[in-house]
């Protein structure tokens, strides 16, 4: 394919947009995927892709830039100019986390042990999902989730994480292995875990790999760490985009037991979130959540469930001493007069969250094309 007509280098204020930035090219929006030294190769909204060639680029300016943290403003313009209008359309606006200087894979959001939520848009609040497994261990085989019910832990992340064609991302599942002689807390975030399937088998992979402290957890830790240090120094692109695209983003392990997560939830900057505790004998969860509705819910909602066996009473005190501590107003929610798998509730106070308190604004599903013979 012939490139097309050459981008003015004038254009661009000598400084050629970077991977992620989007051009106007023969009045066709493209984004640039790949920088060479005299010309672009770019990718068209129909997905077709072309090299670009540049009239004149100055050596100086022909270098990569070292890719810019979450944090970090677009390409800037010089003093006294506007940006160019050939970048006017992209300010290098990342696809995940909607901030701008960088693109998606080069994303840093979630670098930092704050960022874990993506709410979409004003009243959106964080949803703590918690959940005690009492005979699981961290050290669990992934191949037989039976043992120790490990298998109610992955199924409650299926239902708290999992829309259709997407993940929630104002969401995080916090599951307590209690079973052994080390308990440990596994979290993931639905706005950071990538290439997650809901079924249970890949599920088990995934969380294996942090669940425990013997490597994984370490490891997944030690990979974070250097992740940050790298997007504070120049060069250290390549080493944010391998974390971006590792199976332990969005999977956090530390060493606590049940109390140890309520009060991880419950002590988040910010205003006290709700705290939600399931109960045969509680309110109806639509009262409730009418209430949360009007009074406001800025400080999220941590949803405390139980296994099988429920909570134990000094658990529950234990954990209302807590909430108390930190101003949580807390709740007993009911979902009706059946008993209901863990899972199964997760979805119903999800729906009605979404109804009463605030529904996310989802992305476009997928246009799927038929064959002709369908």
């Amino acid at each position: 394919m012939q490139p097309a007509e050459p981008v003015p280098a004038g254009a661009l204020e000598t400084l050629p947009p970077q991977p992620g930035a989007w051009l106007q090219v023969e009045g066709r929006r493209a984004e640039v995927v790949r920088l060479g030294k005299r010309k672009l190769r770019v990718r068209f909204d129909d997905g077709s892709r072309q090299w670009v060639a540049l009239e004149e680029v100055p050596a100086k300016s022909a270098a990569r830039e070292t890719p810019k943290p979450c944090v970090a403003p677009a390409v800037a313009a010089r003093p006294g100019r506007a940006l160019p209008p050939a970048l006017a359309l992209s300010e290098a606006t990342c696809g995940h986390c909607g901030r701008r200087g960088h693109g998606a894979r080069r994303c840093t959001f979630g670098l930092h042990p704050d960022e874990r939520f993506l709410p979409c848009a004003a009243g959106c609040f964080p949803r703590w999902i918690i959940v005690p497994l009492r005979r699981a261990a961290p050290d669990f085989d992934a191949g037989a989730p039976v043992e120790g019910r490990v298998d109610v832990g992955l199924r409650c992340v299926s239902a708290a994480l999992f829309r259709s064609q997407s993940l929630r991302r104002n969401c995080q599942v916090t599951l307590c292995f209690l079973g052994g002689s080390a308990p440990r807390i596994v979290e993931v975030s639905g706005a950071l875990a990538r290439g997650l399937r809901p079924d249970e088998a890949a599920l088990a992979q995934r969380l294996r790999r942090v669940s425990d402290a013997s490597g994984g957890a370490t490891a997944a830790a030690a990979t974070v760490a250097a992740a940050l240090e790298a997007g504070r120094a120049a060069g250290g692109g390549d080493l944010v985009e391998a974390w971006s695209r590792s199976e332990t983003r969005g999977l956090r392990s530390t060493a606590g037991d049940l109390l140890s997560a309520v009060r991880g939830a419950i002590s988040a900057s910010g205003a006290p979130p709700a705290l939600l505790l399931l109960s045969e004998n509680g309110r109806f969860i639509a009262e409730v959540c009418d209430e949360m509705r009007t009074q406001g819910a800025s400080g999220g909602v941590v949803v405390l469930l139980g296994d099988d066996r429920g909570l134990e009473p000094e658990e529950e005190r234990e954990v209302l001493a807590e909430a108390a501590a930190r101003g949580s107003a807390v709740h007993r929610v009911s979902l009706g007069s059946n008993t209901l798998f863990a899972s199964h509730a997760i979805v119903l106070v999800h729906h009605y969250l979404d109804r009463h308190v605030h529904d996310c604004v989802l992305r476009q599903p997928r246009a799927y094309v038929r064959s002709r013979g369908s």
